[in-house]
């Protein structure tokens, strides 16, 4: 990829964050958690294009100053090793800001839940019940103790069979769990 679509493909990205400056003076600054990882990847993609512009002005003006090294034993390049060290770097970020972001308290299920989440529970959960849906989450956000939520989550669990759906629920219900905990 040249610079010049580099330097484009920068610009686009940017575009793309700075659109998330809206949700930010939204809601008293709640994202819900499926932007926030889309405004996070479009950050790591930022950084990964940088980086290769960065890389690819070094490289021209070393190209002429610096002489070839030799290559390494094992047959992997120095470029290749620092990606491989890059790469490992990024990873464990990732997930320790994933695991930070999947333990933050939550102050209200509706924003907390994302759009493509929430019609995900709806129609397997809640078996397309929307307003269903609507009233155990508004239900749900006014509990105050974990055992009281529980009960409700196990009619829930018996009233729409989720007996086969229980990654999901488990998804659900860790939400609800961790919205109870900042009580």
């Amino acid at each position: 990829m040249n610079t010049n679509n580099i330097k484009t493909k920068i610009a686009q990205l940017i575009k793309e964050i700075n659109s998330f400056e809206a949700n930010l003076n939204d809601d008293d600054n709640k994202i819900p958690d499926i932007e926030l990882d889309l405004l996070l990847s479009h950050i790591r993609e930022l950084y990964a294009q940088i980086l290769q512009i960065k890389n690819t002005e070094n490289t021209k003006t070393n190209m002429e100053e610096t002489p070839l090294p030799d290559p390494p034993v094992d047959g992997q390049t120095d470029e290749e090793a620092d990606s491989v060290d890059l790469n490992e770097k990024f990873s464990e970020e990732q997930e320790v800001l994933a695991q930070r972001l999947q333990n933050n308290p939550i102050d209200d299920l509706r924003s907390a839940i994302g759009v493509n989440d929430k019609a995900l529970y709806v129609q397997e959960l809640f078996n397309g019940d929307l307003s269903g849906y609507d009233d155990a989450v508004r239900f749900l956000n006014d509990c105050t103790e974990l055992q009281q939520a529980e009960d409700f989550i196990n009619e829930l669990k018996v009233k729409h069979d989720w007996s086969e759906k229980q990654e999901l629920a488990e998804g659900f219900i860790n939400l609800v769990k961790r919205k109870i905990e900042t009580v």
